[in-house]
């Protein structure tokens, strides 16, 4: 039996050698080397750093290294180490050394510094056999070092270069073919230029982990015109190092690079990765026990400018299902210093960090915006986000993307030439303070196939927007989010409160109808014996305390205690208002409620409602949710979206142990409300009150 040989290539031709025209540049951004210097560092901050390259090699496979210097006359130098499969994972810091297989010492070039790239390379300069036949170290990571000895390492660059892995030695390398071997943390380029002629336009691939076992995402960053003198190329989960060295959090913002680094963590391939990569995770994250807490763990309300010492901080406290990245993102200006807007977009605090699957996640805050100034007093909202996925590009000393034209953008790959679209996020706002050319695209991002999803800046210049800054642009996949309050005072004494939610269930529709015989289902009803159906306070007062805050009731609590008659095959929606009383946010609400006996729960009662966000594609949605001014329909599995149906028998969160019982099991539907705030006037905050509504069928 006959198989085909295969070289798997990559190198200066997957880095879009050729320009648009399909014509090879007068310039091109040269690769760093090993150990190259910049002369621009203490202002740039691309410091001198050693940069390898890594290839991830298969039993027998052969390695081919080609390379060029600046130019033709140029000497050049290869150095190939073995590293044991499992050495690196995510980059903290370079591995030791390994053992070296092949040194080349001082060579001239075996490729022209001009070349397209556009054939087979007869003459590499190593072919390095890993068959332990050969006397190869076999199965590994292979670090490639790459010099050019006629600069020493004083800004040295390799105009040219390529490995390859072939399946034998006679196989010439072919550098044209895609391998998703290839890799390294750090690529460094230099093009000494700014001007669009040396742009690059170059795709690299970032495999990051999904939270789940087994799981990935691999995003690609497509470069469109992208220019700098010399830039770096890195990947982490969270962007520009926080705190800075001012103390100020700045993680996922643009920032000058005075003050400021980024640190590489995840591998950039130049095609898409081939081993070891699993499929995107299904499930989305599952957010619990969200709350702010002060420093004394009492409630949430703390006085950062008050007593020194006293209550000077505060902790978001939440537990999520799966390890991944947190947003949170404080609504504290509306990007023009007025104060809080309800959006949580530029102008707010952001606080990034990770989470640990199943383990409580603390975020500690000082009351501080983005700048390190104290924020008036008042009381605040906060979006807590938990993510999969996420992936950060910081471009460091990156003149321009795009120019006249989009810039760079990310999208989710599965292949070297199939993506999708996915929602891509930057603030050039909040940390460079707004200045000219700065754009956003929080709170919602923008897709990365629109115009509004390229980020754009600068004009091929050498004062473009990117210059002496750290522009982060980032993405995610699978998401949860929930909101909490909390409140800044001057006052150092702890507040006691008491968080309450008060319950009206009622009969809304029987068979699609607000109307059953003679019975009414569009109606108010005020129950004599129950308290909490009506904005009437009682005298005595009943424990809990009543409330005056419904909206309007005889509008907005309709429905029928009593349904009237109904026959098999009738189909029933319970309606469950809610409302949040209490002197205090009522946090991590969950609402339980079993399906009545001789019923069944109707699967897809809502499957022509809007869907809430994270469910699971082409589930039914037999739940649904009026809160905040929309309806939303809410799938019965446990996948991303808060709510769920138990089918009878199940085991059930301790939430329903409360829940009334039924003479017999036909399963149970919970919902997960998050934070309520405390409503201090009818329909007063909208995010106070609401409705959960599902449908049974009479037996």
């Amino acid at each position: 039996m006959w198989f085909p040989s295969t070289a798997l290539a990559e190198g200066s031709y997957q880095l879009e050698l050729r320009d648009e025209t399909n014509s090879v540049p007068t310039q091109f951004q040269g690769l760093l080397e090993y150990d190259s210097t910049y002369s621009g560092a203490s202002s740039s901050g691309i410091t001198q750093k050693d940069r390898p390259l890594y290839v991830d090699v298969q039993a027998g496979e052969v390695i081919n290294v080609s390379a060029c210097g600046r130019d033709n006359s140029h000497q050049v130098e290869v150095e190939i180490y073995y590293h044991s499969p499992g050495t690196f994972n995510e980059y903290s810091a370079l591995p030791p050394l390994g053992t070296k297989v092949a040194d080349t010492g001082s060579v001239g070039n075996n490729i022209s510094c001009t070349s397209d790239m556009n054939g087979v390379i007869t003459n590499p300069l190593v072919r390095y056999d890993s068959d332990s036949a050969a006397g190869g170290q076999g199965t590994g990571t292979y670090e490639i070092r790459l010099f050019n000895t006629s600069q020493n390492g004083n800004n040295g660059t390799l105009n040219r270069f390529d490995i390859t892995l072939t399946p034998d030695p006679a196989t010439d390398p072919d550098p044209r073919l895609n391998q998703g071997r290839l890799w390294t943390y750090i690529w460094g380029f230099r093009g000494d230029s700014f001007g669009s002629a040396s742009a690059a336009d170059t795709n690299y691939y970032v495999p990051v982990p999904g939270g789940f076992p087994n799981t990935n995402f691999v995003w690609q960053l497509d470069l469109n015109n992208f220019a700098g003198f010399a830039y770096e190329i890195i990947a982490n989960e969270l962007g520009v190092d926080s705190p800075n060295a001012a103390g100020n959090n700045v993680a996922g913002l643009s920032v000058p690079i005075s003050g400021n680094s980024a640190t590489p963590q995840y591998k950039v391939y130049l095609s898409y990765p081939t081993l070891n990569i699993g499929p995107p995770p299904a499930q989305s994250p599952v957010i619990s026990n969200l709350r702010f807490e002060d420093s004394a763990g009492v409630d949430f309300t703390f006085s950062p400018t008050a007593t020194p010492g006293v209550q000077d901080t505060g902790f978001f406290r939440f537990t999520s299902n799966v390890e991944g990245t947190y947003g949170i993102i404080i609504d504290t200006d509306d990007g023009s210093g007025n104060g809080p807007d309800g959006i949580y977009g530029p102008g707010d605090v952001l606080l990034l960090g990770t989470t640990q699957a199943n383990g409580e996640t603390s975020v500690q805050w000082d009351g501080k915006d983005a700048n390190g100034n104290a924020l008036p007093v008042g009381s605040y909202n906060a979006q807590v986000q938990v993510r999969l996925g996420e992936y950060h590009f910081v471009a460091t000393d990156a003149e321009t993307s795009g120019g006249n034209t989009p810039g760079l953008t990310i999208f989710r790959a599965s292949s070297n030439n199939s993506t999708s679209n996915t929602r891509v996020y930057w603030d050039d706002i909040t940390g460079l303070g707004n200045p000219a050319g700065a754009t956003t695209t929080l709170p919602n991002g923008e897709l990365s196939n629109t115009p509004a999803g390229k980020h754009t800046w600068g004009n091929f210049s050498s004062g473009g927007f990117g210059n002496l800054r750290h522009i982060d642009t980032y993405v995610f996949g699978n998401s949860s989010s929930s909101t909490t309050p909390l409140v800044i005072e001057t006052t150092d004494t702890p507040v006691v409160n008491n968080p309450n939610v008060l319950l009206v269930k009622r009969i809304t529709r029987i068979n699609g109808l607000t109307t059953n015989g003679s019975t009414n289902l569009n109606v108010y009803v005020d129950d004599p014996n129950y308290p909490y159906d009506d904005n009437t306070l009682d005298s005595p007062e009943p424990t809990p305390l009543d409330t005056e805050y419904w909206p309007t009731p005889n509008t907005y609590l309709l429905g029928a205690i009593n349904g009237g008659e109904t026959q098999p095959g009738d189909e029933i929606e319970y309606t469950i208002y809610f409302l949040s009383t209490g002197d205090k946010a009522a946090v991590d609400v969950q609402l339980c409620d079993r399906i009545p006996s001789f019923q069944t729960f109707v699967p897809d009662a809502y499957n022509s409602a809007t869907p809430a966000p994270n469910g699971g594609a082409g589930a039914n949605r037999g739940i649904a949710v009026e809160y905040n001014g929309t309806v939303l329909s809410y799938t019965n599995d446990a996948d991303g979206d808060t709510a769920q149906y138990y089918p009878p028998g199940s085991t059930l969160p301790s939430t329903c142990d409360n829940a009334p019982a039924q003479t017999e099991d036909n399963g149970t539907v919970v919902i997960h409300l998050g934070t309520l705030p405390e409503s201090t006037a009818p329909e007063a905050p909208t995010t106070s009150y609401g409705a959960l509504r599902f449908r049974a069928k009479v037996k």
